[in-house]
């Protein structure tokens, strides 16, 4: 699976997503109108591209609308970067008001096992919603419950079981939402994979009239770098699967995305939709995106998107425009700056409007540490942040799927898989203490190795596994 992640941001599905689980805003299958005028064009996409050892946090944000001040954050750290909690204040009256907290606690492994959240109401926090987690041995999440306050009392909302296979991929996922203590709906997710890891497919069911019936079918191509080259939506329609959306990738030889196709299924044809294609820098930084759709049987120019950026390969502008008679015309336009450690201290999203530009809070505006995306904020305008550095050089939300451990606990023998990580040969792996402290280094050069760690101390240690180009990060425990 090591591309589904690009792919799944260039069609805007999900910005920050488990590889395994995608999410799909679709019209009613019985009311299909396929030449709606509303059309999904991909977003920008960001990638790291100067990894760091050490992982930066803000504990501290301020963001702001049009007229001025409008939140601010505050997150508290635990000692190896798991965030402990986030409480979120309102600017009211020339003071900064409780708005709502929400608090996370862990299990000896770090992973997160329960969360809170709570809402300030006459003068005191009041419960809204808490959720629970299981795990595995491999630190994969099996269980989820989450409930909501009520009447004073907790009532459950919904629950997802997972089920993977012996290589940590997730084959089966069930959804079960209630409405005051009844069931409502449920639904299963199904997923195939290649020997490389990669999913194949993706089924979706629901429970409709005391039966399961088929709703929705993902069906996944690559190529031998496990890249993404096609991406398949169906609907299930009278009795059997019927085309609906189809995606086409291109890449250039550093597995970069240069197009973008998608086509409609319509009249048992398919008929296109709009094509993207990708520039890059010297450094593999995306400087252009530039949208085509297809109308009147020409492809005609709709928008373009174009960053730039500093030494440190930071985003600094990234500019949208639209095409409207027979020239470009600014649309929006997001600015950033950065401190030294390249985190982005400033943010800032403004729409052309009347021929100047102008502060607006309708659209996204993104956080980034050392290259990566971070956050992302809606309904603000500005934002000044204030990073913290963690010793551990591991963020707990930073963690990657593409790396399955085993066995965790462990004592003597440390399996690492990297196989859905795609071309692994002369990644550099290293073994961190939760001081941050290097303990131990090895240069990989196949998909599954053997790590001994009979010399380490019990206790939590993170693993890094760099490969020319991207950070994958992990955790295990040794007794």
């Amino acid at each position: 699976m090591k591309k589904i992640y690009i792919f799944l941001v260039a069609l805007c599905i999900i910005y920050t997503a488990n590889a395994q689980k995608m999410t799909i805003s679709l019209p009613d299958k019985f009311e299909k109108n396929k030449h709606s005028s509303q059309k999904s064009f991909p977003r920008k996409i960001f990638e790291s591209k100067t990894p760091s050892t050490i992982s930066w946090n803000w504990d501290s944000l301020i963001t702001y609308d049009t007229i001025g001040l409008l939140q601010r954050l505050t997150r508290v750290y635990s000692n190896n970067g798991l965030v402990l909690s986030e409480k979120t204040e309102t600017r009211q009256n020339n003071n900064w008001e409780n708005n709502s907290l929400y608090n996370n606690y862990y299990d000896s492994f770090g992973n997160k096992t329960s969360d809170l959240f709570q809402n300030w109401q006459n003068n005191s926090w009041v419960n809204n919603y808490r959720s629970f987690y299981t795990f595995n041995a491999g630190g994969k999440q099996l269980t989820s419950l989450q409930e909501e306050w009520l009447n004073n009392n907790w009532i459950r909302c919904w629950e997802d079981t997972n089920t993977y296979d012996a290589f940590g991929n997730m084959v089966l996922e069930k959804n079960t939402y209630w409405q005051n203590n009844i069931c409502i709906s449920k639904g299963i997710m199904t997923y195939t994979y290649d020997t490389n890891g990669n999913i194949l497919t993706e089924t979706n069911e629901d429970w409709y009239n005391n039966n399961w019936e088929s709703s929705i079918r993902l069906v996944f191509t690559y190529d031998q770098y496990g890249n993404c080259l096609s991406y398949l939506f169906q609907l299930w329609f009278n009795n059997d699967w019927e085309n609906w959306t189809k995606y086409s990738f291109t890449y250039d030889d550093n597995n970069n995305l240069l197009s973008q196709l998608r086509e409609d299924w319509v009249n048992s044809n398919w008929v296109n939709d709009y094509i993207a294609k990708f520039t890059y820098d010297a450094n593999n930084n995306e400087i252009n995106v530039l949208i085509r759709q297809w109308q009147n049987n020409n492809w005609e120019l709709y928008n373009k998107y174009s960053s730039t950026y500093d030494v440190n390969n930071n985003l600094l502008i990234s500019l949208v425009e639209l095409w409207q008679n027979n020239t470009w015309t600014n649309q929006l336009k997001r600015s950033y700056t950065y401190d030294n450690n390249n985190n982005s201290i400033k943010g800032k999203i403004e729409k052309w409007e009347n021929n100047s530009w102008k502060p607006n809070e309708n659209d996204e505006l993104l956080l980034f540490t050392s290259g990566q995306m971070i956050q992302n904020f809606q309904y603000t305008s500005q934002y000044y942040a204030h990073f913290i550095t963690l010793g551990t050089g591991i963020n707990e939300n930073k963690e990657n799927s593409l790396v399955f451990i085993y066995p965790n606990p462990a004592s003597d023998k440390l399996n690492i898989n990297l196989q859905q990580a795609g071309n692994v040969k002369n990644s550099i792996m290293s073994i961190y203490n939760i001081q941050g402290e290097l303990l131990l280094q090895k240069l990989l050069n196949q998909s599954i190795t053997t790590i001994d760690i009979a010399d380490l101390s019990n206790g939590l240690y993170f693993v890094k596994i760099y490969n020319g180009k991207n950070v994958l990060l992990t955790k295990f425990v040794k007794k």
